[in-house]
């Protein structure tokens, strides 16, 4: 059993009882799952973060969906929307693409297509072949537009493969 728990950041503060084991489970482990889910529903959610500060957040905001046991998503699966911290990795790098005057307007339309399309569905296999785009449109680019977008890129596949 498991308290699903992220701040707006991506912190995980989820709470997993590691001392239930795979495999069939025991008539006692099925009591003690009960048991612990009825404590874990009377217990308040931790409202705030005690890494960052930030506030905490256990199902999507958009359509009140529960937040998947297992790896932090990116995405919703119910409603499709990103969480709060996929959402600020992209409106960092949509600021960075559209405050760069060395892109021109039809680059930056153009990297922004690409960069959600990479961010939404890493293990495509179109993939490699997009962000081999991105970085070539990114050339004329600032450096730190560039490496911003690459690590975000980079993490976000990371964090996919992982699962």
């Amino acid at each position: 059993m498991a308290i699903i728990l992220f701040c707006r950041n991506g912190h995980d503060l989820s709470d997993y009882d590691q001392t239930i084991r795979m495999g069939p489970l025991r008539p006692q482990d099925v009591v003690r799952m009960a048991q612990r889910a009825r404590w874990e529903s009377q217990q308040p959610r931790q409202p705030f973060c005690p890494k960052c500060g930030a506030s905490t957040l256990d199902a999507c905001e958009h359509c009140k969906a529960v937040i998947p046991e297992g790896r932090r998503p990116s995405y919703c699966r119910q409603c499709g929307k990103p969480y709060p911290w996929m959402a600020e990795r992209l409106n960092t790098a949509r600021e960075l693409l559209w405050n760069d005057d060395k892109l021109s307007l039809e680059e930056r339309e153009s990297l922004w297509g690409l960069l959600q399309y990479v961010m939404s569905d890493p293990k495509s296999d179109l993939v490699p072949a997009k962000r081999k785009l991105i970085d070539i449109k990114l050339e004329p680019a600032l450096a730190a537009t560039r490496e911003f977008i690459e690590n975000i890129i980079a993490k976000s596949i990371a964090e996919t493969l992982k699962s």
